[in-house]
């Protein structure tokens, strides 16, 4: 059973969103894989690289999206997205320095609570516009 699990509570209503965040939540249980399963530092990071790289892509993938709805808040939104992946690449970077096992483990805690507290409180506020641009 995969720890870190994307399920339908975390729905915002647009099935590439939801497949974005579904991914996400893969990409954070591999990690979590190569460090429970003691993977070595090669599977490590390349986990966290794709989260890093995947990350990136989605962020500006919903940016965009939200861009065009008029999102009210979207520079708030690009701001928490910007601090999230400089938490990212500051663990990446402890990696590099060799702390494999400690900037894995704080990148999956940090990233996990991080998208399930994003999803849940910022991404779910974009619904309400996505509804409301189905509806016209």
């Amino acid at each position: 059973m995969s720890l870190y699990q994307w399920s339908e509570q975390y729905s915002v209503g647009d099935a590439t969103m939801d497949a974005h965040h579904q991914r996400l939540f893969e990409i954070i249980d591999q990690l979590h894989r190569a460090v429970d399963e003691d993977q070595g530092e090669a599977a490590v990071g390349e986990a966290i690289a794709e989260l890093l790289a995947y990350t990136r892509y989605h962020f500006d993938e919903e940016e965009r999206m939200l861009e065009a709805l008029g999102y009210p808040t979207l520079d708030a939104h690009k701001a928490l997205h910007r601090q999230f992946v400089d938490s990212l690449l500051a663990c990446q970077a402890d990696l590099e320095r060799g702390a494999t096992r400690v900037a894995a483990i704080k990148l999956l805690t940090t990233a996990a609570k991080w998208l399930r507290d994003h999803i849940m409180s910022i991404d779910q506020g974009y619904s309400v516009l996505l509804e409301q641009g189905r509806q016209r």
